[in-house]
């Protein structure tokens, strides 16, 4: 890796992934809490076998 022009390049996809995550924020909540729902499903199930 160059020092050079990599660390410029690393630092505006940084800023771009941020503008993205703060306009995913709500998009990620939803799937946090469906990931929840979905893990605990799994468990009940896993304690009726």
């Amino acid at each position: 890796m160059k020092n050079g022009k990599g660390s410029t390049h690393k630092k505006r996809a940084f800023r771009k992934r941020l503008k993205k995550s703060r306009h995913k924020k709500r998009t990620r909540r939803v799937l946090m809490e469906s990931l929840l729902e979905f893990t605990s499903d799994e468990g009940k199930v896993e304690v009726s076998r």
